[in-house]
């Protein structure tokens, strides 16, 4: 088994003149993302999206795979950049993989719950605008985007 939160090197990938290799295709290619629930107590913390698609509307902190890293390694680093918390231990929550479950590119999403004992600090960065923690109870009041209302439900239940 791998250690999924280091990322793969450039030489295990592969290569053409130095540079990773451009792919093209015939099919519809898709977008895979990673997103965490970081739950404290029956808290979840939740953050508003600073830029499009969704800009103003709330999800789960993550993002977009990058080329060379696995996907525990995305969800670690997305958490990171955009709330200045550290991941410990990460559960494999689900896949959210509706056809139409966010606009442009078919996104599959691969999310993750961490569990802490006390609320860690946030620090919003990268593309969070502000952060919530919420209970079960309080997320028919938040305007979630995409699918992230049943992601945030699947980590509160």
């Amino acid at each position: 088994m791998h250690d999924s939160s280091v990322t793969a090197t450039h030489a295990s990938l592969p290569q053409w003149h130095g540079r990773l290799t451009m792919y093209t295709y015939q099919y519809p290619r898709y977008k895979i993302t990673c997103d965490v629930a970081c739950v404290c107590g029956d808290k979840l913390l939740i953050i508003k999206r600073g830029h499009e698609p969704g800009k103003g509307l709330f999800a789960l902190p993550g993002g977009n795979l990058d080329p060379d890293e696995f996907l525990e390694g995305c969800a670690r680093r997305e958490l990171r950049e955009e709330t200045g918390i550290v991941a410990g231990d990460l559960e494999l929550l689900g896949n959210f993989d509706a056809p139409n479950r966010a606009p442009g590119d078919r996104a599959i999403s691969c999310v993750y719950r961490t569990r802490f004992n006390t609320m860690p600090s946030v620090t919003i960065g990268d593309d969070a605008a502000e952060y919530r923690w919420v209970t079960l109870e309080e997320l028919a009041d938040v305007e979630f985007a995409f699918d992230c209302l049943d992601m945030a439900k699947k980590a509160l239940t």
